[in-house]
């Protein structure tokens, strides 16, 4: 399948920075070989350069989940790389528990998840 040069520069400069960094860094390896020099240019637009890439890299580097296969896994409530797993309740409706499910959380929705655990099991 060949690579629209256009469609990804389309789809850079409407994705957010942290996006774009989390492609470049966590994500790199499932990349279109021909797609991170278009993702770098449009970082690098926004004032980006490769001192800040690297730093976001380092930043995840040994925290992100891995699926089986070893590609970096995601956080099951949006698109960036997952660094904690738990298990909770799938919910019918976002109300109705109907089975234990094993969920996978970025840093920011791993921080809201422990914050709502602790404030429903309140210690003491």
């Amino acid at each position: 399948m060949q690579l629209d040069p256009q469609r990804v520069w389309k789809n850079a400069r409407e994705a957010t920075t942290v996006d774009l960094l989390d492609r470049l860094t966590a994500f790199r390896d499932g990349l279109e070989p021909a797609a991170k020099p278009i993702l770098e240019a449009e970082l690098r637009e926004r004032g980006i350069g490769p001192m800040e890439i690297h730093a976001h890299g380092l930043a995840l580097e040994g925290k992100c989940l891995k699926n089986s296969d070893g590609t970096v896994a995601r956080c099951s409530l949006c698109l960036r790389p997952a660094v904690a797993a738990d298990w909770n309740w799938f919910r019918l409706w976002r109300v109705i528990p109907i089975f234990p499910w094993k969920f996978l959380y970025c840093q920011d929705h791993a921080r809201l998840h422990s914050t709502d655990e602790a404030s429903r099991h309140p210690s003491g």
